[in-house]
């Protein structure tokens, strides 16, 4: 409708058939256009005409305001897949009068609750080179001052090809034992993740395979838990596995490997055992004789010992004792030398010998067994 050229009323009358349009009159001077439920269409130019002479009127712009609306068919749609390193434009086309202002967002937060501003103001949002971290739920948000502001909430889903990861490379146990192997998935989309032994599969739920279970768990966005528990270990289970992972942008794999333990065994003491000898008593030679020209010792009362001399005294020295020639002095004993110059064995050297025979036979004994 444009109210430039259609005549609305003249005096009390209405010459318009629109329920919404009347013309009051408070008081005798006035007159007064009132439109019920404005819409977008009434905006324009009002002139209120005075039959007077001279003609008097006055003009009037109506501005209808309108509050911002997000027009679906214009916008990106609620879902939105794309390749991971790919450029991603988002769209939201929203009118309003006055134009809207259009403000994105991005959800954050450990419970996705937080919104936090991403980009420049504008209708279109352009994230280059994405990667897996970037994608998540965007929201566009048009509002240009008139009540309601609108909203519109993107999900970007990332999708990239599997990565595999072992927790260990190597892993030990004993047979009869459970054990657990574990591994790692990020996928987008999660496709067909399995374990393999060799070139076998190793089923969920198998009667073939009925010692080993698989169980998955989620970890995180795009990411799972993939373990093979083996319920029983026995010989045939040692070797290496594969987990695997793939989806409709490619294949990943890692390999660990289960390798057996031994209990430790008991061993015999090295250390040799100690022999036990029977205690040798010593029985002195009673056929030994001192030399002939000493004979027993006497003590000249200052502690002293002096063995007599048979042969006569030097003149001047008869009557006296003197000492013994010549001592001999070892580690193992003393001896004293006879008239000929040759030492004469003690009785605890001949022991000293008879005992270091003993412990030579015994060190023999210990390494041979014999003696």
């Amino acid at each position: 409708m444009n109210p430039k050229l259609i005549l609305i009323s003249q005096d009390e009358s209405r010459y318009i058939d629109d329920a919404r349009i009347t013309v009051e009159r408070p008081f005798i001077g006035d007159w007064n256009l009132h439109i019920r439920s404005v819409k977008y269409e009434d905006r324009g130019i009002y002139t209120c005409t005075v039959n007077t002479n001279p003609v008097y009127s006055k003009r009037i712009r109506l501005i209808v305001q309108v509050p911002a609306e997000i027009l679906d068919y214009a916008s990106t749609s609620m879902t939105v897949r794309v390749n991971e390193k790919e450029n991603v434009h988002l769209w939201c086309n929203a009118t309003g009068v006055p134009p809207p202002r259009v403000t994105w967002y991005r959800k954050e937060g450990i419970a996705l609750t937080e919104y936090k501003k991403v980009g420049d103001e504008g209708q279109e949002l352009i994230i280059k080179n994405i990667s897996r971290h970037c994608g998540g739920v965007y929201k566009c948000m048009a509002y240009n001052g008139v009540e309601p502001a609108v909203t519109r909430e993107i999900s970007v889903e990332v999708e990239f090809k599997p990565e595999v990861r072992v927790h260990a490379r190597r892993m030990g146990q004993y047979r009869g034992k459970e054990t657990i192997l574990e591994c790692v998935i990020s996928a987008s989309p999660q496709g067909e993740n399995y374990w393999r032994k060799g070139n076998n599969e190793i089923m969920r739920y198998s009667k073939l395979h009925s010692n080993y279970r698989t169980e998955l768990y989620t970890e995180g966005t795009n990411r799972i838990s993939l373990s093979l528990r083996i319920r029983e270990v026995t010989a045939t289970d040692f070797g290496i596995y594969t987990c695997q992972a793939k989806n409709h942008l490619g294949f990943a794999d890692d390999n660990i490997e289960l390798y057996e333990l031994y209990h430790p065994t008991t061993r015999l003491p090295t250390t040799p055992p100690v022999i036990q000898t029977p205690a040798q008593s010593y029985h002195p030679d009673k056929s030994w004789r001192p030399p002939s020209n000493y004979d027993k010792p006497v003590s000249d009362g200052r502690n002293n010992e002096y063995h007599q001399h048979n042969t006569p005294s030097p003149k001047g020295s008869q009557g006296r004792y003197r000492k013994p020639d010549k001592y001999v002095t070892g580690h193992m004993g003393t001896g004293i030398n006879d008239q000929n110059g040759v030492a004469s064995p003690a009785p605890n050297m001949i022991n000293c010998v008879i005992m270091a025979v003993l412990s030579a036979c015994v060190q023999v004994s210990k390494r041979h067994g014999i003696c």
